[in-house]
């Protein structure tokens, strides 16, 4: 099966093109906390998505302008872009609600307005979005699907539960927010949180990832009360990693004697994949924006072949080992657990070689 994730010269999953796309410094804000005196600083962005792409809620950061010397990197958006026939995956909210509004807090950048998004059946919100004025003009913000039906003809989820983030410290049995209003002198109250992601992927051709949008609530110290949802992002079965076949490299046992490594090497089978870089535990990066900036995509050499085992008895093991492109020209060898975390077996690496059992005695 031909690999979709290169599908449209760029990421992709089996229903959506993707885009990773970072909040412009110069016209992505849409309002920062200052002069309203709240305690600590925030600021609102939102991502411009390539035409016929849509982002799935705004962004919040704790400074109020961009300077990556500082550490204060823009917010990076995953955004989606349904493929022909699974237009209806993405929907636009059929109403807001208002959450809250800078009103009484002094603020001199400009109105704020925080709306959640009212979505249609089967359909959720992953984010919040925030406006100076009429919410209608939020623009390329959707909801989505919770559901979608594959290729086989089976449902799978496009959406799965999360949770939100406590910033408390340790041992601390309150709740903190990222940010609140408090010290502003609002007229309301408002929290912001973020989500987190709180399970994996629930199928070895799935990615389970929260889309760094948030969520407020109307009290400092609560958390909302609507359910946090992750993003999931389906492949085709079988599509990064397909079967190896092997019955053509049969080795050929001469006696009690090992084969030598020139046999053994000669019953390899080498393949190349693509693998989108939110799939890879890269131990090189800090964080995924800056893995994402070094390299979106990861290219994987899978290495099949038939290894000496000194019994009888037929063993197939599931240890694998991955030789993986770091950035555009870096090669190092990455090993972790296998789907950890992460649905997608290929991309949550492995370690050693997959090896088929080759009886025979030495």
């Amino acid at each position: 099966m031909a690999n979709t994730l290169l599908d449209n010269n760029g990421l992709s999953s089996e229903f959506f093109y993707i885009e990773m796309k970072a909040v412009d410094p110069q016209n992505g804000k849409i309002w920062d906390d200052g002069n309203t005196g709240a305690d600590e600083n925030v600021a609102f962005w939102k991502a411009d998505p390539s035409p016929g792409f849509y982002t799935l809620g705004h962004f919040a950061t704790r400074f109020h302008d961009i300077n990556p010397e500082k550490g204060q990197r823009a917010p990076v958006a995953i955004t989606l872009k349904p493929k022909p026939g699974y237009e209806d995956l993405l929907k636009e909210p059929i109403g807001f609600e208002k959450m809250w509004d800078d009103a009484g807090s002094g603020g001199t950048y400009g109105d704020c307005n925080i709306w959640r998004m009212k979505c249609p059946e089967g359909y959720v919100a992953l984010g919040d979005i925030v406006t100076s004025d009429d919410p209608a003009n939020a623009g390329s913000v959707r909801c989505i699907k919770k559901t979608a039906v594959n290729a086989l003809g089976a449902t799978v989820a496009l959406v799965a539960a999360a949770g939100y983030l406590n910033l408390a410290q340790k041992g601390d049995s309150s709740l903190k927010a990222f940010w609140t209003d408090s010290g502003s002198g609002a007229d309301k109250d408002v929290a912001i949180w973020l989500m987190k992601a709180t399970s994996s992927a629930s199928a070895r051709n799935q990615v389970y990832m929260v889309s760094g949008t948030f969520k407020a609530s109307r009290l400092h110290d609560n958390q909302p009360a609507e359910t946090a949802y992750a993003l999931v992002l389906n492949f085709p079965e079988n599509d990064i990693m397909e079967k190896v076949e092997m019955g053509d490299k049969k080795i050929k046992l001469k006696g009690n004697f090992t084969p030598t490594e020139e046999e053994m090497k000669a019953s390899e089978v080498s393949k190349e994949y693509y693998v989108p870089f939110f799939a890879v535990h890269d131990p090189n990066h800090e964080n995924q924006l800056e893995q994402f900036r070094a390299s979106p995509i990861y290219k994987i050499r899978r290495i099949t072949r038939y290894e000496v085992i000194d019994s009888y008895e037929p063993i197939n093991t599931e240890t694998k080992e991955f030789s993986v492109m770091i950035g555009k020209n870096e090669e190092s060898n990455y090993n972790n657990e296998i789907g950890v975390t992460l649905g997608l077996s290929v991309t949550a690496g492995g370690k050693g070689w997959r090896t088929n059992g080759c009886r025979g005695r030495s």
